[in-house]
């Protein structure tokens, strides 16, 4: 068999010229990533520099081999106060928290006909990704909520839009199963143009997001950028932005994320989002989908604020700056002009 390392070398280390030297550099790789770069990409990749991991993670355990790649930077960057306090009670190295800026949603006409959806319904939307483990995205808990919060003749719809299910067959066919049950649960797996994507959440009386875990949960941000209501569980990064007088929160319980989740370790701990509430909060939204939208402002403009992106830069800037009045460049330490 061969060396996937190996290929990784290679690979990165042909792609055009060295890269330039650096005092600091920045890699947006996950620890799974730098665990199978072999000594030649990662001198390739940090030189001599100061080594900034940006980082993602949505459990309190680490499995072995994510562990085993902490060594490899000086500090870590994460984009939420949840991933934050995670990884600074699994890493010995400084942990920083450097949100970057919110997208700009630019929203096309969603085709409502193009799937079956009539033109006077009360659209609710899961979207996920099947790479991003079905058990942590829990749109199984959405179709739940949804269904016993109406019935198909209250002029509502569910639609549960998703990614790579040929990538996960047997959790796709949940998903199919499940959604297969109502007429008004709409499923959409084909690929969605960003712009398509937008124009769904901005037709939507709200997005549903009853997830067990998110490091940030960059529809919910989106949604929220757009002022659309949010119903989520109040658990993850989304806490940075979302608030019980602008969204509505569902609450959770602690489990165990249980065996078949990788690469989550069984013995790690996420969030069961309350049924009831969240049953409670579709009809509540359903009920007044205009004073919806004029809660959903207030966490707009929390949402723009968290993310602005003056901020942003300015936050990054000032730590490089710190960091380059105490960490010198190696090459400048040896002398060298």
């Amino acid at each position: 068999m061969q060396d996937p390392t190996a290929t990784i070398d290679v690979g990165l280390v042909e792609l055009g010229p060295p890269l330039p030297d650096a005092d600091v550099t920045i890699a947006s790789l996950n620890p799974d990533i730098l665990g199978y770069m072999g000594p030649i990409t990662r001198r390739r990749v940090f030189g001599d520099s100061y080594r900034i991991g940006y980082w993602w993670w949505e459990v309190d355990v680490m499995p072995p081999e994510f562990s085993q790649s902490l060594g490899e930077v000086d500090e870590i960057w994460v984009g939420s106060t949840f991933v934050a306090e995670l990884l600074g009670q699994l890493a010995d190295c400084p942990v920083y928290r450097v949100p970057l800026p919110a997208r700009v949603p630019q929203p096309d006409r969603f085709d409502r006909d193009r799937f079956g959806i009539d033109s006077g319904s009360l659209v609710f939307t899961e979207v996920f990704d099947h790479s991003s483990v079905l058990a942590r995205k829990n749109p199984l808990a959405a179709i739940a909520a949804y269904c016993e919060a109406f019935s198909p003749d209250d002029g509502c719809t569910l639609v549960v839009k998703s990614i790579n299910a040929d990538s996960h067959r047997l959790d796709a066919e949940r998903v199919r199963l499940a959604a297969s049950r109502r007429v008004d649960v709409v499923l959409i797996e084909q690929r969605l143009t960003s712009g398509e994507l937008d124009g769904l959440l901005d037709d939507s009386t709200a997005l549903v997001s009853l997830h067990r875990s998110e490091g940030l949960g960059l529809n919910i941000l989106d949604a929220c950028v757009m002022g659309v209501p949010v119903i989520a569980s109040a658990y993850g990064g989304c806490m940075d932005f979302l608030a019980p007088d602008s969204s509505w929160l569902v609450p959770t319980s602690p489990v165990r994320v249980g065996t078949g989740n990788r690469p989550y370790p069984a013995d790690a701990t996420w969030a069961d989002p309350d049924h009831d509430v969240a049953v409670a909060h579709l009809r509540a939204v359903a009920a007044d989908p205009t004073g919806a939208r004029h809660i959903a402002n207030m966490a707009q403009a929390r949402a723009l604020d968290t993310y602005d992106a003056t901020m942003c830069c300015d936050l990054i800037t000032a730590r490089l700056n710190e960091l380059r009045s105490s960490v010198p460049h190696p090459a400048a330490a040896a002398g060298t002009p």
